[in-house]
């Protein structure tokens, strides 16, 4: 069995991604000592969905000056290319939204309007859509240290990449779960099963790409671990999506992600500054927050559960002495995110 050690550091400056589903809408950063910024991020896809712009403004709070985004709410928002221009509605807490597909090959320009001043993209254009390696799953240990110092070994769900992929290879992923959930309620019969959604890739950046790899062959190229609980008891579902992206793009969220990983504040050197493609174009000297990228993707489900991995979970609604049964177990719809539809592409 794998065994990976993973050891825990507290940074007092940290990025805060927060991806929904598909889309990247916020980004904390450290900015200590400078001052408030627009902050415009989006994630734009070559797949027929709801497509997101988030704009906020970052705001200093608390003792060691760690910026919230906070969400503008009246801001104009579009996305135009040669084909057709897309007008953004606002739907809550800075997002703001429209429904169409990204076309492979087309350019776009991003344009927000908060205030009296305009906010503009350079040219973007949809990268293609790349194979997707094979995706696999496993159960590892992983090793940490607890409160009194000790190293603990607990199983996780890895989730990872096998396959060859071409040189001018580079990507983005985003990866969320689905599960499903049994009530059990002796004597009751009338039991009902519950398709819970949950986001699981706690809003990290997670790259591939062959340039920086060396190497065009990838085995186990890990995407993300999680916990292996009572989720894994009947079925899971990994939902994986891969962004392609331009050259450009690929620089940012690696500048990013590297400031994220080591704690920096985002303004020191090394990288120093990191600007996305975003400007005023009314005052040049404003540096706006966050980047215009555009993915081509592709995504794929796979399924697991406890026997396919070769674990065994406990069963949260198997009532022990002097215990009792938790009230989802009664009604699994108390469950966040929860539904008795069954999905259309869940296994019969």
């Amino acid at each position: 069995m794998l065994t990976k050690k993973k050891f825990i550091i507290n940074f007092g400056c940290f990025i805060l991604l927060s991806l929904l589903m598909s889309c990247i809408t916020q980004i904390n950063y450290d900015v200590s000592n400078e001052k408030t910024r627009i902050v415009i991020n989006s994630l734009i896809t070559s797949k027929f969905e709801t497509q997101k712009v988030y704009v906020g403004r970052s705001v200093l709070t608390g003792t060691n000056s760690i910026t919230n985004s906070v969400p503008i709410q009246n801001a104009t928002v579009r996305i135009m290319s040669s084909i057709e221009d897309f007008e953004f509605v606002h739907d809550k807490d800075g997002t703001y939204t429209a429904s169409f597909a990204g076309v492979i090959g087309e350019t776009y320009v991003m344009e927000v309007v908060v205030d009296g001043q305009t906010y503009r993209s350079t040219s973007q254009t949809m990268p293609n859509a790349l194979p997707l390696p094979v995706p696999d799953t496993e159960l590892i240990n992983i090793q940490s240290l607890n409160s009194a110092g000790n190293l603990i070994n607990d199983k996780f769900v890895n989730i990872n990449l096998t396959g060859t992929i071409t040189d001018d290879f580079k990507a983005l992923y985003r990866i969320n779960g689905e599960y499903e959930f049994m009530e059990f309620n002796p004597p009751s019969t009338t039991l009902k099963t519950c398709y819970v959604t949950e986001s699981i890739d706690n809003n990290t950046i997670k790259l591939l790409s062959a340039k920086d790899l060396r190497t065009n062959n990838i085995q186990k190229f890990n995407l993300l671990d999680i916990p292996f609980d009572a989720r894994f008891l009947r079925l899971y579902a990994f939902k994986i999506a891969q962004y392609h992206l331009s050259d450009e793009s690929l620089s940012y969220w690696n500048k990013v992600n590297l400031i994220s990983n080591t704690g920096m504040n985002i303004f020191d050197a090394p990288p120093g500054k990191i600007l996305g493609n975003i400007k005023n174009v009314n005052d040049p000297n404003d540096e706006v927050l966050g980047n215009f990228t555009l993915g081509g993707v592709r995504d794929t489900i796979i399924f697991t559960n406890m026997v396919k991995l070769g674990g065994v979970v406990t069963d949260i609604c198997q009532v022990r002495f002097n215990s009792s049964r938790p009230e989802v177990c009664i009604n699994c719809l108390l469950l966040p995110f929860s539904t008795t539809i069954k999905p259309d592409y869940w296994p019969l």
